[in-house]
């Protein structure tokens, strides 16, 4: 199916709808994966007893080096 984008230009529906479309397909896809984040979340944590997230102790700001 091809939409013809000078008819469609500039009307707020289809716009609208595109974003519905878009927000519902990704909201959709986080609910399907979140198991499998869920389960490469608690892989790490099992392999690494840093945790998940990591920060890193030293910082770069304006071309100096500080420890925060």
């Amino acid at each position: 199916m091809k939409i013809d984008t000078d008819r469609v230009r500039g009307k707020w529906i289809y716009h609208s709808c595109k974003r519905t479309f878009d927000f519902c397909v990704s909201a959709l896809a986080l609910i399907i994966l979140s198991p499998l984040f869920l389960i490469i979340a608690v892989a790490i944590k099992l392999d690494d007893p840093g945790g998940v997230i990591s920060f890193c102790g030293v910082c770069r700001f304006a071309g100096t080096w500080s420890p925060w």
